[in-house]
């Protein structure tokens, strides 16, 4: 009986540090996902948790930095200690997670959000993405998904989707100054790759009056075919 004991606090131990995990391997790559949750201190007798993804796969090397990127920045994106008291009084709530939204053909693509929610006003949500080629860890930007000649014409796509966005927010006093702030914006893209399309992901004019959502430009594989680089991480994505 006494050896049961010890087994069962054994498991307990191991289950409280990894939390929970649930490793899925996709067949063409595999790239597998595991599932990682963090339960961190605010106050006394007052938490708060994390969650996020992590791949595994045979480079340990890449999965690694990937891995620590990854990391790094969902840390980033606990709760700031200013908001502990308001969270624990249940003033205000707060939401954090990042999930893997492509994992097949030598990239990988993570999704962060962070969500914090006033009572009876708007909402306060930040979106940040990671993209990266499985074949070297390196980044993936934006541009290179496009093919030189092409992206002009991206840029005045966005511009022209940013307009009607603006439109239907009731938005309609945006001027130069504004296309030129989308036009910076565009430069260090937040986008997520999935599966048959891309999310690029822009802020929008946030204020008093304004609303507190942000806009998205989704370009899909098909629509767009003759846009993306498939001589580069998108080839094998883009072979159909």
């Amino acid at each position: 009986m006494k050896r049961i004991r010890l087994l069962f606090l054994s498991l307990a131990l191991i289950a409280s540090f990894t939390v929970y995990a649930r490793p899925h391997v996709c067949p063409k790559d595999s790239i597998g996902i595991v599932k990682k949750k963090e339960v961190y201190p605010l106050m006394d007798n007052c938490k708060d948790s994390i969650q996020w993804e992590e791949v595994r796969m045979k480079n340990t090397t890449i999965q690694n930095k990937i891995n620590s990127d990854i990391y790094a920045l969902i840390q980033r994106l606990k709760i700031d200690s200013a908001n502990f008291e308001a969270v624990c009084i249940k003033e205000i709530s707060y939401e954090a997670n990042s999930t893997i939204t492509y994992s097949q053909n030598n990239i990988v693509s993570i999704f962060f959000k962070s969500l914090l929610i006033y009572p009876n006003f708007n909402s306060s949500t930040s979106l940040k993405t990671l993209n990266y080629s499985v074949k070297t860890g390196e980044a993936i930007s934006f541009q290179e998904l496009f093919k030189p000649e092409k992206r002009s014409a991206i840029d005045s796509i966005i511009i022209a989707e940013m307009k009607i966005w603006y439109k239907e927010m009731d938005q309609i006093d945006f001027d130069e100054e504004d296309i030129s702030w989308w036009k910076e914006q565009i430069k260090n893209a937040q986008f997520s790759i999935e599966d048959t399309r891309i999310i690029l992901y822009l802020r929008g004019n946030h204020c008093a009056y304004c609303s507190d959502e942000d806009p998205s430009v989704a370009f899909d594989y098909t629509e767009y075919k003759n846009y993306f680089n498939k001589k580069g991480v998108f080839k094998a994505l883009l072979k159909k």
